[in-house]
């Protein structure tokens, strides 16, 4: 599993979650969770999003 921060606009969090989404779709990846957006601290116009997921290698003979 891997556990991803994903910070920006909301724009562009989106966009990253919608990359992902598609990862997934592939057969790349599987998304476990996506969290809730979070307001960064003070007048910032990010935020923050969080992901798990677990990455789907075909097996390579011990190669990466």
């Amino acid at each position: 599993m891997v556990k991803i921060r994903i910070q920006g606009t909301r724009e562009a969090n989106e966009q990253v979650q919608k990359f992902l989404e598609a990862c997934e779709r592939r057969g790349e990846i599987k998304i476990l969770s996506v969290s809730d957006p979070y307001a960064n601290r003070g007048n910032s116009k990010y935020e923050r999003v969080y992901a798990e997921i677990e990455i789907d290698r075909p097996q390579t003979g011990g190669q990466v």
